[in-house]
């Protein structure tokens, strides 16, 4: 299969191909310099509003019916890293490895919008992950 030029995310929507040709044969994924900057511009709107005193859902308050517990930032720091920690304990067999570059392609193109306010290295962390077709699971590290 001819593999196309490296995919840039955030320069437009995803097609199944795209995702295909990186999740499976190992396309080469850039991120968008738009993309970039609103990441960084979604990144900077959360920080302001931490600096505000705002209560932000699930950054400086606890999550579900813990809502009403306001967070200091050591707590928060805390939170975000028990709530990776959840989300990543799992049962059953890990992912077959073009699934899990599927969904890493996925989070890229999601966090190319700038919405989720997350810190522009987490974005070029999973870009270089990509790149050197590295996948993880609880046990071992893949690599392609």
């Amino acid at each position: 299969m001819h593999i196309a030029a490296a995919l840039v995310v955030g320069a437009h929507p995803l097609s199944i191909e795209d995702v295909e040709q990186t999740a499976r044969f190992g396309r080469v994924v850039e991120l968008a310099a738009g993309s970039r900057a609103l990441i960084a511009k979604g990144r900077a709107a959360l920080e302001t509003q931490l600096a505000r005193g705002d209560r932000i859902y699930g950054v400086n308050t606890g999550v579900g019916g813990n809502i009403k517990f306001e967070l200091t930032p050591d707590q928060a720091e805390l939170l975000q890293y028990n709530l990776m920690r959840h989300l990543s304990c799992a049962t059953g067999q890990p992912l077959p490895g073009d699934v899990v570059r599927a969904a890493m392609l996925l989070r890229v193109a999601t966090f190319a919008t700038g919405a989720s306010a997350v810190r522009p290295e987490l974005v070029e962390a999973l870009i270089t992950l990509l790149n050197r077709g590295i996948t993880t699971d609880s046990a071992c590290v893949t690599v392609q």
